[in-house]
């Protein structure tokens, strides 16, 4: 969890196709971050206190998905965490716990690692920060995190190895910058998170 970028499954790919004589690999890392799911719709209702609105949309995403609604975790999670100060959530998370276990290689010793210090040491911020710029840049600040070009770098080493020339598409500079100006209304619709892109590719790829 937000440790860096993991390349296992790309490795096996490699090695099993590097044999057929493919020379460039298009891959779809970032797109995600990219294009954007735009939950941040979700909290934007919810600090606007467009409560009818909110749950609508958030019941037709659950659905789809298959996944319970639940009215109270929607007011917690798109309104009250919008107005906590970070310093509250910060003791909470503590108290609850929010430890990772990770193994060390080299003394092959587990130590617990707290999830949220970990973000904030290698994004520069707080995750909590995300409920509090609903109105502000949050799509810039996640496409701005390090995981993305610390990943970049590792595909490019990658590809190398095999000699293979990894293309990332969804790093394009065009395409982050028309995302970035993409409103979250039209990133989550009817229920659909990225609700554009899939409109956008309607017809060009399989619906399945």
């Amino acid at each position: 969890p937000i440790v860096g970028s993991t390349m296992y499954i790309n490795k096996s790919i490699l090695e099993k196709n590097v044999n057929l004589g493919i020379k460039h690999h298009f891959e779809g890392t970032f797109g995600d971050e990219i294009i954007s799911h735009g939950y941040e719709k979700l909290m934007y209702l919810g600090s606007r206190f467009r409560f009818m609105q909110l749950f609508i949309e958030e019941k037709k995403l659950r659905n789809n998905r298959g996944l319970k609604f639940s009215y109270i975790k929607s007011i917690k999670d798109n309104f009250i965490k919008a107005y906590l100060p970070i310093w509250i959530t910060k003791l909470y998370r503590k108290i609850r716990g929010t430890n990772i276990g990770i193994l060390d290689k080299v003394t092959k010793k587990s130590f617990l690692q707290n999830h949220s210090d970990h973000f904030e040491m290698i994004n520069g911020y707080h995750p909590s920060i995300k409920n509090k710029k609903v109105n502000d840049n949050l799509h810039e600040i996640i496409i701005n995190e390090p995981v993305i070009s610390y990943g970049a770098r590792l595909y490019k080493k990658l590809g190398q190895k095999f000699g293979v020339e990894i293309l990332l598409p969804f790093l394009d500079k065009s395409l982050i910058d028309h995302s970035l100006n993409v409103s979250s209304q039209a990133k989550l619709k009817n229920g659909f998170d990225r609700y554009h892109f899939r409109k956008a590719m309607k017809g060009i790829i399989p619906d399945s």
